[in-house]
């Protein structure tokens, strides 16, 4: 299993983030092929870490290839077109992390 992590941070306008990341981004992530167990999540607390996420975002797959084959899908390119609209509200990119 291939598991994505998104850390977000806290974004400069939260309303007009989370009415685009909800209605907009979040259904891209849950449209991917093959696609498993999509979770957004919001931080409240944080310990030893330097920064303070505002969302940690997890979603998963069956392994690398069929991530790739998914990031690579029309779907795939529509969700990282939008990554744009979404770093206009952030004050720094997110961080993402693939782990197996």
């Amino acid at each position: 299993m291939v598991k994505v992590t998104v850390l977000l941070p806290k974004p400069e306008n939260q309303q007009a983030f989370d009415d685009h990341y909800f209605s907009v981004h979040v259904p891209l992530v849950e449209n991917l092929p093959q696609v498993q167990d999509v979770s957004i999540l919001r931080t409240f607390e944080v310990q030893n870490m330097s920064i303070h996420p505002y969302i940690v975002a997890q979603f998963s797959f069956e392994n690398r290839e069929v991530m790739d084959q998914s990031l690579a899908s029309a779907e795939g390119k529509a969700l990282y077109a939008d990554v744009s609209n979404l770093l206009d509200f952030l004050p720094h990119p997110p961080m993402i992390l693939f782990a197996e």
